[in-house]
């Protein structure tokens, strides 16, 4: 059996992590929708982790596959990161390779 937990709509604040503008739009406009609030929102892994030490969120939604820092590289950082490994990061990509799979799964990704 498989146990979801869903995040509850209202103060939980969502970054989004994607390299395309129109993407990082159109999702943080689709999580507000749905009654999220959406942070901030970053280009790539690099101004994700600078942004999240000033800039504290509820849970991460990162491309795995952004410009400049990746979202794996990132996501090592982060899980590096004492003051932020606990935060549930959740991968998007458009490129659903095995190998990123299971490197994401590795690395302790929320879903």
């Amino acid at each position: 059996m498989t146990i979801v937990r869903v995040m509850p709509r209202g103060r939980y604040r969502i970054m989004v992590v994607d390299s395309q503008p129109a993407m990082r739009m159109m999702i943080c406009s689709q999580l507000r929708g749905l009654g999220y609030g959406v942070l901030t929102c970053a280009h790539d892994g690099a101004s994700a982790l600078a942004r999240l030490k000033t800039e504290p969120v509820d849970a991460v939604l990162m491309d795995v596959e952004t410009t400049g820092t990746g979202g794996l590289e990132a996501l090592v950082a982060l899980r590096a990161d004492p003051a932020l490994r606990h935060l549930p990061v959740v991968v998007i990509t458009t490129r659903a390779e095995r190998e990123t799979v299971e490197a994401s799964l590795a690395l302790g990704v929320s879903g």
